[in-house]
């Protein structure tokens, strides 16, 4: 049912990028002529130098000082745990666990 949602949601994106571009046809905007020009490299040249600003300034440094340390500590004792799960040790539904199911008596 998830994979389903998320399908529709990449079809709904591309019947609007498909509408955009016959809309903008239909006006008479050609789009390559747009994106080769002098003017629009520019301003994407200065997002793209924005962007990797923001990267280098703000979200690797929260990310190596702060965020990483504290996951790679939590991840050494919940990593070991759930690679396990799968194995069996810890699986209750795996015949190679120990646990005995509950026996009851009447």
């Amino acid at each position: 049912m998830n994979t389903l949602h998320k399908n529709q949601g990449f079809i709904r994106i591309a019947i609007i990028v498909i509408i955009i571009v016959l809309a903008l046809s239909y006006l008479g905007i050609d789009l390559k002529s747009f994106i080769e020009s002098d003017r629009t490299q520019s301003n994407l040249s200065y997002v793209w130098d924005g962007v990797l600003w923001v990267w280098d300034t703000i979200i690797n440094p929260v990310w190596s000082r702060y965020i990483y340390p504290v996951w790679s500590y939590f991840w050494g004792f919940i990593g070991p745990t759930l690679e396990n799960f799968g194995e069996g040790s810890l699986n209750p539904f795996s015949d190679k666990n120990s646990i005995s199911p509950l026996e009851v008596e009447f």
